[in-house]
């Protein structure tokens, strides 16, 4: 059986001493970790912000167009040994 920990991603936050005995407190009252608290919490209030309208974290009207990516830049690739025709050419005039 997997481990619960292999889906879950270290965040680490400084909170309010206050805060912290809130949490510790509400913790204690539901028999649970504190950081199964704080999931909850955030669960929730992802939950209730995305619910209110023009919150940054709504997806905006135009959601399904795909994003732009910058076009790529083609790199030249340059092997020992072989130089460069515009170089040689270049090299050719110069010295006429």
């Amino acid at each position: 059986m997997a481990d619960i920990s292999d889906n879950m991603v270290l965040r680490t936050i400084y909170l309010p001493k206050e805060l912290d005995q809130t949490l510790k407190s509400a913790a204690i009252r539901g028999e649970r970790s504190k950081g199964d608290v704080i999931r909850e919490l955030i669960q929730a209030g992802l939950k209730t912000l995305s619910a209110e309208k023009g919150s940054y974290l709504v997806a905006p009207v135009n959601a399904d167009k795909k994003p732009v990516r910058p076009a790529l830049v083609k790199r030249k690739l340059i092997t020992a040994g072989k130089p460069d025709a515009r170089r040689v050419a270049k090299r050719a005039t110069a010295k006429a």
